[in-house]
């Protein structure tokens, strides 16, 4: 069975990189990335179109959980990342409750996937995946509210595929 909720962290998970950095502005330029003044790419995780798609497709709700240096800049590289869904081109920030569910702040991790849960309605936290890169930093999520938290490179869309999770 498939979780209630799947939260994305951004950086270095979403994303391709850990922070933005302070001064960049950012352009579309094509499928999976976006370009800053400095031609820097800022791209989507290998794996992360199909996931979102795949997750769409099952009508898995998705959101954003991530602590970010300037949460207006990652919803602007949000909107401005072109991801292809079924032959069209789609805003990232499309896949996510129609923005609802994204909660880009300096606070806590355990913080933002409580207003999530609560928008989604989920009582269980148990119902809810988190997406991260980092289980150090973000370990006591997984005691504090008993989310399963999934490490990015043992989380491909593969697994998804064939394995979908099961609900404890």
């Amino acid at each position: 069975m498939l979780p209630e909720l799947v939260a994305f962290d951004l950086d270095g998970t979403l994303w391709d990189i850990g922070h933005m950095g302070d001064e960049s502005t950012f352009r579309s330029v094509g499928t999976n990335h976006v370009r800053d003044e400095y031609n820097n790419t800022l791209s989507l995780g290998r794996d992360i179109p199909r996931i979102l798609n795949y997750l769409k497709d099952k009508r898995v709700p998705m959101a954003i959980s991530s602590n970010n240096n300037d949460p207006a800049k990652a919803r602007r590289a949000l909107d401005l990342l072109m991801i292809d869904r079924k032959g069209t081109r789609v805003s990232a920030s499309s896949f996510f409750g129609n923005k609802s569910y994204i909660e880009i702040s300096s606070g806590s991790k355990t913080g933002q996937l409580t207003k999530l849960m609560r928008k989604a309605r989920i009582r269980n936290a148990r119902h809810v995946m988190l997406y991260d890169n980092d289980k150090r930093k973000n370990g006591h999520v997984t005691r504090d509210l008993g989310v399963f938290d999934v490490l990015l490179r043992f989380f491909t869309a593969c697994f998804l595929m064939y394995r979908p999770v099961r609900q404890a």
